[in-house]
């Protein structure tokens, strides 16, 4: 029973002991969430710069994706060029062959040549992800018609195969910082590559060593700036892998930064944990005995 003597006492007390059990369920649900308050009123004194943090780390996680995708494309464009390269070296083999020995039968330079362009159509077709990669801004259309036409003069270079346009692809990958990577399948060496091939099938059907030797001429001048497209491509990836590691480096910092606001520091809260399940503990206790208490003990 309730008296007037140890009302006063009692309630300081219960007062005491809701304290340290509201104390006792925040910092087990901070250890149980991981994370110092549940929303943001609850760190509202840091909830500014915390949101200032996530949108930084949002708009650097963002550049990190067009890095990557820029990255992933160029790996795309780099494997055209190799098979390019590969071809145009093949070719030159071929038509070495053919001009020394008078385009004789033993060497199949027609159908060679034909199985050639088929793979440098599909090398400048080539698409990521349904965007085409060496058609400039037109992304939506294959940059080289299939078949290709014949030139108006076998032996000179020319684009009208291409179906793209003279915008190449860019990409934003810094606030200060924006990349233009993208190759269009109307440059100098795939004009080359593509007029040789289609010169080395004409010699072949008027047996011509004339145009054969013509495009062997195109074929070497294509070597070479092949050659150079693909320095280019390196030295993109090489650019596109120090920024990546720079956005990651900082991302990381951004991050760091946000769980010092908001996560629970597992160690500290456990021991503030026990210290405060004894406080409660012995504030049960003292709950108890000022129940018990008659006003013989008070008064004593």
């Amino acid at each position: 029973m309730m008296r007037v003597t140890t009302f006063s006492q009692q309630t300081r007390s219960l007062d005491s002991m809701l304290d340290i059990q509201r104390r006792v369920y925040d910092t087990n649900t901070q250890i149980s969430s991981g994370k110092v308050a549940q929303n943001f009123a609850g760190i509202a004194g840091d909830a500014e710069r915390t949101l200032g943090l996530r949108a930084e780390a949002t708009r650097i996680d963002n550049y990190l994706g067009n890095v990557t995708s820029v990255d992933r494309r160029l790996t795309l464009v780099d494997q055209s060029l190799e098979t390019m390269s590969d071809v145009a070296s093949s070719l030159r083999t071929t038509l070495m062959q053919a001009t020394s020995d008078g385009l004789k039968d033993a060497v199949p330079l027609k159908e060679q040549a034909e199985g050639m362009l088929q793979t440098v159509i599909s090398a400048l077709n080539v698409s990521e992800d349904g965007r085409f990669l060496f058609s400039g801004s037109r992304t939506d259309t294959a940059p080289v018609t299939n078949p290709v036409p014949d030139p108006l003069t076998f032996g000179v270079a020319e684009d009208t195969y291409y179906t793209g346009d003279d915008i190449a692809l860019s990409a934003r990958l810094d606030d200060a910082m924006e990349m233009t990577y993208g190759m269009t399948a109307d440059r100098q060496a795939f004009q080359d590559l593509i007029g040789s091939l289609k010169a080395a099938i004409h010699a072949a059907d008027i047996g011509s060593t004339a145009t054969a030797e013509s495009a062997l001429t195109m074929v070497n001048d294509a070597i070479g700036k092949l050659a150079d497209y693909r320095a280019e491509v390196g030295a993109n990836q090489a650019r596109l892998d120090k920024t990546m590691a720079s956005h990651e480096d900082r991302l990381v910092v951004q991050n760091e930064a946000i769980a010092s606001i908001e996560n629970t520091d597992i160690p500290s809260a456990a021991i503030r944990m026990a210290s405060e399940q004894t406080l409660l503990d012995a504030s049960y206790m003292m709950v108890s005995q000022v129940n018990r208490m008659s006003l013989a003990d008070y008064l004593k």
